[in-house]
């Protein structure tokens, strides 16, 4: 599937969707995310490219048309703009898990939320945009205590990030990694994820705050992604 951008899509490799060669040496990378939005939409629903996990436009999430891959959704801060899904199976975890997503803040302000499951008192998992201006990552366990990891780059305006973060059960740590670089853990741990009742949203949080800026290509997994996988997603899309 290719919108006339340059990378590899998965589904120019043979079965669409999985990648059966290529450079991801075989795995079935985006075949067995869970969740996959390539956010080509202009406004509206945004279609789940593997499964029934539509997103529902709040505040009419518009497009622009210079995403990573085609268009991607522009989030207005201003205009309280997001996209969410109710709570189910698909979007909750209880172990390992693994988002990777393209992102372009307009405006870096205060916790700019990106993605998350995260309600005043059910968190479960987000990252956003701190005052760093970093990314900053959180995973909560059922009793509410947390691990936090932030990215080591200085984020600026207007330039387009591949960030993969998530939890790994292995360690009990969170984690990140940034245009395929070296993952940073958290230096606290927890024994598993909150499995809350929040909604999954992108460009907002349950209880409010806003990003500002542009969203694409956004994938979530029920695993951790090797170093080759992450590496690979600066040229793959779905």
């Amino acid at each position: 599937m290719s919108y006339g951008r340059p990378g590899i899509h998965l589904g120019d490799l043979g079965t669409p969707g999985i990648c059966q060669s290529g450079p991801f040496g075989g795995h079935a990378t985006l075949g067995d995310a869970t969740l996959a939005y390539k956010l080509e939409e202009e406004s509206g629903i945004r279609v789940d490219q593997v499964g029934g996990n539509n997103l529902t436009d709040n505040s009419t999430v518009l497009f622009n048309a210079s995403g990573k891959d085609g268009n991607c959704a522009d989030f207005e801060a201003s205009l309280s703009e997001s996209l969410s899904i109710l709570d189910n199976s698909d979007v909750s975890v209880t172990s390992d898990f693994t988002w990777s997503t393209w992102i372009k803040a307009e405006t870096l302000g205060s916790a700019a939320p990106i993605i998350g499951k995260d309600g005043l008192n059910h968190r479960d998992y987000l990252i956003f945009a701190n005052t760093g201006p970093n990314f900053e990552i959180l995973v909560f366990d059922p009793g509410g205590s947390s691990c936090k990891v932030v990215s080591n780059e200085t984020l600026s305006t207007a330039t387009w990030y591949n960030v993969v973060w998530g939890w790994d059960s292995s360690d009990g740590k969170c984690f990140v990694s940034v245009d395929g670089g070296t993952v940073k853990k958290s230096t606290g741990t927890i024994a598993s994820v909150n499995d809350g009742t929040s909604p999954l949203y992108l460009g907002s949080r349950a209880f409010g705050l806003f990003f500002d800026g542009l969203i694409d290509e956004t994938y979530f997994w029920k695993r951790v992604l090797t170093s080759a996988e992450r590496t690979a997603l600066q040229t793959t899309f779905y």
